[in-house]
Parts: C-alpha cells; structure tokens; sequence
C-alpha cells in the first residue's frame, strides 16, 4: 500500500511509525488484549485505549470495555478479584508509559515485577508487550495495533497485527498460480501458513502433499519428488509417481527447501520454469498443473553466497515471500493461543471441564503460571508453546489446579535464550553474568555455607545484592542456595504457615520475608498462589 504521507510519530498517539506500519495505511494505537481471564471464553478480547495523551486512561474491574473482534458485544473485566480502584495510563508520546497505582492497590504486577505505585515504560516496552496482572485472575498484554476490520480467520489464532498481515497475504496471493516461499524461525507455524494458503485457492479440493526435504537422502530425492521408472536403477522393480505427479492440481509443500541436495536443485528449476517432470530412467516428461509453495528457516541469501543454493531457483521458488515473525515478537498471541491449545489437550486427557469457570473459585491454570507463559520468550515459538502446554496438561491429570514438573521448571528457567523474561517462581528474572564485575569473580566452590547464609541474611535473602556481595554469579547462586540443606525456597512453604507470618507481620512482604528466610520476590510471586483474607 502507498504510504499516507504522515510523520513518523503522530500527536494523537504514543507510537513511533516503522515503515511497515505506514505501509499497512493507519496508524497503530496502544491496546489491551486479555491474554488470561478466569472465563476462558474472553481471552483474546480487546481494548484499544490511549487515543488522547493528555487523558489518562483508567483500568479497573468496570473499565474499560473489551470485545472482541467483529462483535458489537462489550464488557469491563466484571472479576470480583480485580479492584474497583483503577490503576491510570499515561501516555508519554515516544517516552512510553507510566502505569501509576494508590499506596493501597493490591496485586499489581507488571512485567513479573511486583508494582507498589509507580513503573514507567518505553515505547520499546510496549512494542515487546507489557503484562500486566491485575488482582488473581486477569493477565493483559498492554501493545500496539492497528484498527482494522478482522481479515477472514483462515484457521489461524491470533489477532495480531502480525497474524493479520499473514492472512492478507495468503488472500492476495492464494488464486494465482505462482510459486510461493515463507519463511520463519523454526515452530511458527510455516507448514499451517501453507495450508491455509492451500485451502484458500481455488485448489482447496485437489491433493495438499507435503515432503521434508532435511528427511530425504539425497540419492532418493530425485525419485521421491519426480518418480521413476520401472528398471530405473536396483530395486526399481515397479513404476512410481513422484510427489508432483501425485500433488497434480494440488499443492505441493517443500518443507525445509534449503536442504534441498545440489544435485537436485537443476531438475527442481526446470520443473518449476517448464510445469513438466521427467521420473527417474524415462525419456519422455509429463506435463504437472502443481503449486509449489516452500518454506525454510535457512538464510538462503548467505547459501547463495556460499554456493550452497542455486539463485535461479530461488528466485523461482519466491514469486511471492511471506514471512512469519517470531511468537516474542507478537505477545498478544500467546494467550489466545495458550487457550486453543488448553482446550485441545484437556480435551485430549479428558478432563476439559477444568476450564470451566467459577467466580468464587480458584481457577485452574493459577495466575502466575498464566503470566510465565505469556512473558516466555518461546525460542520454539508456536511448536514449543504447544509441548509445553501438552506437559503442563499431562503433568495436572487428577490435580486441582494445573503444576509444573521438574521438566517444565527446567524449560521455563533455562529454555528461553537470551530474551527470556521467565525465571522460576522463587528467582528473580534471568540475566546475564555480567552482574558481577569479573575482577571480584570467585570459585563457587569457595563460598562456606556460614557465609552463605550470612550474606543472605545481610542482603535480606534478595538474590542479586547476595551474588555481588559473594562475587559470584546469579546462577552460581541459585546452585549453592539448592545445594544448602539450611535454606528452602519459597515454593517450599506450606500454605498455613504462610498465612500464620502473613498475619504476624501484619501483611509487611520485608518482614515476611526475613521471618521466612527466602526471597522478596520469590515471596511474593507464592503469595500470588495462596488465598489469603484480606
């Protein structure tokens, strides 16, 4: 689309247009998207707040109004969990945002950092997604989109501006005829891209055949995609039709086409130029109506330059490029998404009431488990969410409310590379080494546990004053606090004895956690599991 010929940053909004916002025609405004709600039927619904900078927008159990796409039906969050006191956004142009609460606001946690009155925001915060727990039962997602009418679903999840582009692709390019290549990370979904494009056009009702290229030896791969005939080469004792002749008027999928073996690639081109296979031993060809539609998660740009991939065949192979960005890059995804795979795999194990809800009830995928996922950084992307989802389903049969394994712990604390913002329930957020200036680094090993525990008592069991005061890294830390047989975390506490300190100390989270010896934070994300009067 043309661009509108506006500035890069609107007075009306707090966002900076990129090109590809520009290109999409509108502009973007800040939005709620309700990843997590204890009536699993609203996820997914959405706000768009903050056209004005000048009004602070208030939330609150009874404002503002979500709906969802399409539906003219609105509703506030209604949970009797959430308060009645709102917090306020304020918008701040290109600085961001500022979400401000009373001293008095309960349950107020953002990004997983506890929030007592104040956290600002910026604009790149909320271009990766902020999430915002309010009271026991409601995760939002606050981002940026564009408003626009809903593009037909095409059984993809997701509303993101993102998800909306792919949709507009596949509509564009689904009845014609040329070739078409998508790329993306591994796990997001390329193969279901392709699908989608396939039932879209008008071949929806003639063969989808699908290859693996990565899975094919290369001294069958010849064969497999263009048959062979019978007396070709040893053990060829019949005729065989190869993936085009069977995907004729079809589509046929090449999964992994970067691994495609070289000495492939030529007959690969001319089939694509030509619309005609030669199998394997036969002189003569067979004229194929086949569409090609590929993906790869490979630099193909860089195979060229290595020799590695033909360029006349990539530029073939992408008459038309689709791209599927990384699940980190569209957060507001993954709570519709969590939701479509919950019902799925309950329904699988048989225990799909587990998600019907109860106001007055503790729902079943606990607030702070919901919030991990949708602040996992999922290097896997959808794939991995999806496993994750399976575990956490298989791992809860028979129990009350949904639990971690050791398993899932592991993938949760150590799966998220570099831009995981997850960490264990009783840690505080990954970071890097870094933390501990080099020059004071010491062997863990060296660390007695009498200093052990006194350093933690001096730095009030908080982790990251503890590892700079032992020069040691974080993670060294966490070894040696597992290994000591004087320390627990706080996920080790029971529920009464937390509720007796939390009456002794009258509620005071510093003096809770000095009298349980464990972590601020890691007390107060236990807390969040507990019901406590208040």
């Amino acid at each position: 689309m043309p661009r509108d010929g506006h500035s890069d940053f609107h007075v009306d909004t707090m966002s900076t247009q990129s090109d590809g916002d520009a290109d999409r025609g509108s502009f973007r405004f800040p939005c709620l998207t309700l990843a997590y709600h204890a009536d699993w039927s609203r996820i997914g619904e959405r706000a768009f707040i903050g056209h004005v900078i000048a009004r602070p927008i208030r939330i609150s159990r009874t404002e503002p109004s979500f709906s969802r796409r399409g539906s003219t039906a609105r509703s506030a969050l209604t949970d009797p969990y959430v308060s009645r006191d709102p917090i306020t956004l304020t918008w701040n142009g290109a600085n961001g945002v500022t979400v401000s609460a009373a001293p008095e606001y309960k349950r107020l946690v953002i990004n997983g950092e506890p929030v007592s009155a104040e956290w600002q925001g910026s604009a790149d915060d909320i271009a990766n997604g902020v999430v915002i727990e309010l009271g026991k039962r409601v995760v939002l997602v606050l981002h940026m989109a564009t408003k626009r009418d809903a593009p037909p679903a095409l059984d993809m999840v997701g509303d993101s501006d993102a998800i909306d582009d792919i949709r507009i692709a596949i509509l564009r390019v689904a009845d014609l005829p040329v070739s078409v290549l998508i790329r993306g990370e591994t796990g997001v979904g390329k193969e279901h891209v392709a699908q989608a494009l396939h039932n879209a056009s008008p071949r929806k009702d003639k063969p989808w055949v699908a290859i693996n290229m990565a899975a094919v030896p290369p001294t069958t791969a010849a064969s497999e995609l263009f048959g062979h005939a019978k007396g070709a080469f040893t053990g060829a004792n019949t005729a065989h039709d190869g993936m085009f002749v069977r995907a004729d008027g079809g589509t046929l999928f090449l999964d992994e086409v970067g691994e495609t073996p070289d000495s492939v690639q030529p007959m690969l081109l001319r089939t694509l130029e030509t619309g005609e296979v030669q199998p394997v031993g036969q002189k003569r060809s067979q004229v194929v109506d086949t569409r090609v539609v590929a993906a790869t998660d490979a630099d193909l740009e860089a195979a060229q330059n290595a020799r590695q991939f033909r360029p006349a065949l990539f530029h073939r192979l992408s008459g038309y490029q689709i791209s599927v960005p990384p699940l980190r890059n569209r957060r507001e995804d993954i709570g519709p998404l969590l939701a479509h795979f919950f019902r799925d795999e309950l329904e699988a194990t048989g225990e799909q009431d587990a998600l019907r809800s109860d106001p007055k009830s503790k729902p079943w995928l606990p607030i702070a488990l919901a919030s991990r996922l949708v602040r996992f950084s999922w290097p896997g992307n959808v794939r991995q969410l999806r496993n994750v989802v399976r575990q956490i389903a298989i791992s809860s049969r028979g129990e009350q409310h949904a639990r971690t394994d050791h398993a899932l712990e592991q993938i949760l604390a150590n799966g998220g590379g570099a831009s995981a913002t997850v960490a264990p329930a009783d840690s505080t957020p990954a970071a890097a080494d870094s933390d501990t200036p080099s020059s004071d680094k010491r062997n863990p090993e060296d660390v007695s546990e009498a200093e052990l525990l006194e350093a933690l008592r001096a730095n009030d069991w908080a982790i990251r004053p503890t590892a700079v005061a032992l020069g040691v890294p974080r993670s060294s830390l966490y070894g040696l606090m597992r290994k000591s047989p004087s320390i627990r975390a706080a996920t080790d506490i029971g529920d009464d004895e937390i509720r007796s300190v939390h009456k002794k100390c009258d509620g005071d989270l510093t003096k809770m956690a000095r009298e349980l010896c464990v972590s601020k934070r890691g007390l107060t994300l236990r807390l969040r599991t507990v019901d406590i009067e208040d």
